[in-house]
């Protein structure tokens, strides 16, 4: 089966490298693909790059939000709960005709630093 993961972070990476290690095909949709490769740096938590991380998982295919989407028989939402909307529009509405949508979106509010606290 094919799978659109829409979102580059550690939740969009997890589940991409499960369902490439259970022989589905896989591609992971970002905003930008070449920004998304030309960083090397650690993110937030001290996760490795995308592309460094993607080193480990060839299989994994890397394209537009609109491409991840349009590929995927089967489309998850991982992005942070506060892109999620833009996101899913840049995908474009077509792409999720007669698909399943996952959303495994978090909207967690990091505005007051971690660690997260309740209201």
């Amino acid at each position: 089966m094919k799978f659109g993961v829409i979102g580059t972070g550690i939740v969009g990476r997890t589940l991409a490298a499960k369902l490439a290690e259970l022989n589905h095909e896989v591609m992971v949709g970002t905003r930008d693909v070449a920004t998304t490769l030309a960083r090397t740096e650690l993110d937030g938590y001290g996760n490795p790059s995308f592309s460094t991380w993607q080193q480990q998982h060839t299989q994994i295919q890397l394209g537009t939000f609109a491409q991840a989407a349009a590929f995927g028989e089967i489309v998850l939402n991982a992005t942070s709960g506060g892109s999620s909307l833009e996101a899913l529009k840049l995908a474009g509405n077509a792409a999720f005709n007669g698909k399943i949508l996952i959303d495994v979106a978090n909207p967690l509010d990091f505005s007051r630093g971690l660690p997260l606290r309740s209201q």
